[in-house]
């Protein structure tokens, strides 16, 4: 008799894994959030550094960038969306010029 277990985890925000199957202690098959793909989805820390960066010489708040763009967690947006904000960002004069 083959000893075959099932094993469900929550779904969450950090990126896990969701479900496993298990035979005879031995993983056979995974399944995994996206967010476990965080370095294909997600911007890096040398691009969050550049945006924070960009606001402060800019004086925006990283509050102002997160309700403009509907952004829960900064260090998990998208790189699309890192793009457009930078974008923007680099539009926008220096507080000294101001």
């Amino acid at each position: 008799m083959l000893d075959v277990q099932v094993i469900f985890a929550p779904l969450n925000s950090v990126g896990s894994v969701i479900f496993s199957l298990v035979a005879a202690g031995t993983v056979i098959l995974e399944a995994i959030t996206s967010h476990d793909q965080k370095d294909s989805t997600s911007i890096s820390k040398e691009q969050m550094e550049s945006l924070q960066a960009e606001l402060d010489r800019t004086g925006v708040t990283m509050e102002t960038v997160q309700g403009r763009y509907q952004i829960q967690e900064p260090q998990s947006m998208s790189r699309e969306l890192y793009g457009r904000v930078m974008s923007a960002l680099k539009r926008t004069k220096s507080t000294e010029a101001a």
